[in-house]
């Protein structure tokens, strides 16, 4: 598999669960991110790993933002709705950090076209 390093943040959208949690996206420049699949206005399936754990996540973008979003809503590998803030929190990220991923892409063309990003560190300079 092809694979690129690439950086993001982590932005809170003013919206909270019921726990008090803040709603989370993470956001990567379209200039940065021209290697994932995202399709303006369409939600792309992505396999999202954060520490020890994978996710099944989504990732969106829109013609009018200069950004492509990681979405707030996971389903773990029991297909159990998890938030990306308490995903995030638990593997020890917080709001305005950066993160660097590793998008890995699919080589073979016949399998379902589900590109992984793998966050590998996060950096304590907020953004």
């Amino acid at each position: 598999m092809n694979s690129v390093e690439i950086v993001g943040a982590i932005r809170g959208l003013g919206q909270y669960y019921r726990e008090r949690l803040e709603r989370l996206e993470i956001w990567i420049d379209k200039k940065r991110g021209k290697r994932l699949p995202n399709k303006d206005g369409k939600r792309v399936l992505i396999i999202l790993v954060i520490g020890a754990q994978q996710f099944f996540a989504g990732i969106r973008s829109t013609n009018s933002n200069p950004y492509i979003w990681v979405c707030p809503d996971l389903k773990d590998e029991n297909n159990k709705k998890v938030s990306l803030a308490s995903a995030l929190r638990i593997s020890g990220f917080e709001k305005n950090q950066k993160v660097i991923f590793k998008i890995i892409e699919p080589t073979n063309k016949y399998r379902p076209n589900k590109y992984r990003l793998e966050i590998l560190k996060g950096q304590r300079e907020v953004v």
